[in-house]
């Protein structure tokens, strides 16, 4: 082979090697752009998790608090009402009273 045929063979070569290079290269880059990209993915999930188990908790801590509230306002008035009952019970026992006995005595 010629001088100029082996120059231009070794031409061929380096470019080649030097696009080898070139491409190993970006697919590092790649690699690596990808595994920053996945980290920051799962960065970002991890926050809104977090972000939603903290809404979930407020939530459910306001829910408590109002459900306790509620069973207090239905504790007041179960007590008013049984308190009624008893103020009634207590004023209209004699009443009462006479009245079942004379439906006894009717009979």
């Amino acid at each position: 082979m010629s001088n100029d045929t082996n120059v231009l063979l070794q031409s061929v070569l380096d470019m080649d090697r030097q696009e080898r290079l070139r491409t190993q290269e970006a697919e590092e880059y790649r690699g690596k752009a990808m595994a920053k990209l996945e980290q920051d993915r799962k960065t970002i999930h991890e926050k809104h998790q977090q972000l939603a188990k903290q809404r979930i908790e407020e939530y459910a801590r306001t829910q408590q608090l109002h459900e306790q509230e509620l069973l207090e306002q239905m504790k007041q008035k179960s007590e008013a009402v049984k308190q009624e009952l008893t103020t009634a019970y207590a004023a209209k026992q004699q009443e009462w009273v006479k009245t079942i006995f004379a439906r006894v005595l009717e009979r």
